[in-house]
């Protein structure tokens, strides 16, 4: 694709307030961005506040939106995402799916019905872990940081970052079996900023052989999960990931979206009391994974809706 103008990246600047302030306040800016550009179509992603901003402030300008990783479902509406999820694909036009249970839930919700085009397409993960994942073995210097390109022993690839897993009730409960985990295992935590100020405000003590680091890069992300020797996490991304490198995943998540993973027996949902943690922790090893296939296809997402998003165009004159 030739593009007429160069690209620019704007970064609106809004972070550290609630959701709705912070919606509320990207949908302004986006507003004012929408009417001097005037863009012909909102390209969105996944499930944060910024996706469903801008689909709002899209929708308000009557300005056509293609969702991508459409369709996916937790059944809580507790949880902000869930929202999200459900909001800006039923306002969209274009809607890219990459799984059977997302095509499920959409035509289980009327989407058949609705003015909108269900594509599937490769998970834009794919595309992410295949293109990059070589450059990340090569490059990435993380493990020297770490001092563990000398040791022989593998670590577990934690990450705990959702408002659930944090509060004040889970928090505690989640890291005393993770604890109990880390006293015969390494453990390497990159933590999100939130999940680093909860740990402390809580008070929460982590076991010497948990090794919390900042946020790294995707470079470095990758090489973690190529190296660890399996994942525990609340994150909807790494646990998919984690299948295309051939990595099992203990969810801490009640249910997971992507129902395939448990299916291939490659990930384990768990509660986020400290018992079933630790017991689903233990059926993790047991358990003969199936990794054959590739659940989340093979890298070629970006080239599909590029090119459905190129046809809906010309279709539409824009």
């Amino acid at each position: 694709i030739k593009f007429k103008k160069k690209l620019r990246l704007i970064n609106l600047n809004i972070n550290n307030l609630n959701h709705s302030e912070m919606i509320a306040k990207m949908i302004i800016k986006l507003s004012k961005i929408f009417e001097k550009k005037k863009p012909n179509l909102i390209l969105l992603y996944g499930d944060t506040n910024s996706t469903l901003a801008g689909a709002l402030t899209a929708n308000k300008h009557r300005i056509p939106i293609a969702h991508v990783e459409g369709g996916l479902r937790n059944f809580d509406l507790s949880i902000p995402e869930d929202v999200n999820r459900i909001i800006t694909d039923r306002i969209s036009n274009l809607i890219f799916y990459s799984t059977n249970v997302a095509k499920r839930n959409l035509l289980s919700e009327g989407y058949g019905k609705f003015p909108c085009k269900l594509i599937k397409t490769d998970d834009l993960l794919s595309d992410a872990v295949y293109n990059n994942l070589k450059f990340a073995r090569e490059k990435s210097n993380i493990l020297e940081r770490l001092k563990l390109n000398h040791t022989k022993l593998k670590f577990i690839l934690l990450t705990i970052h959702r408002d659930k897993s944090l509060n004040i009730k889970n928090l505690p409960n989640i890291f005393k079996a993770i604890n109990k985990i880390a006293k015969k295992n390494i453990i390497i935590f990159p933590a999100h900023p939130n999940s680093s100020k909860k740990l402390k405000k809580q008070k929460i003590q982590l076991s010497d052989n948990i090794f919390i680091i900042p946020p790294v890069n995707y470079t470095d992300m990758l090489k973690l999960l190529d190296e660890c020797k399996y994942v525990i996490t609340d994150s909807g991304g790494l646990q998919r990931e984690a299948y295309i490198l051939k990595k099992k995943s203990l969810l801490i998540l009640d249910y997971t979206p992507w129902e395939e993973l448990v299916k291939a027996r490659c990930a384990i949902t768990s509660s986020l009391e400290t018992k079933d943690i630790l017991k689903k922790n233990k059926k993790l090893y047991l358990i003969r994974q199936n990794f054959k296939g590739k659940l989340y296809g093979s890298g070629n997402g970006a080239k599909k809706i590029t090119s459905e998003i190129v046809k809906f165009m010309k279709d539409n004159n824009l």
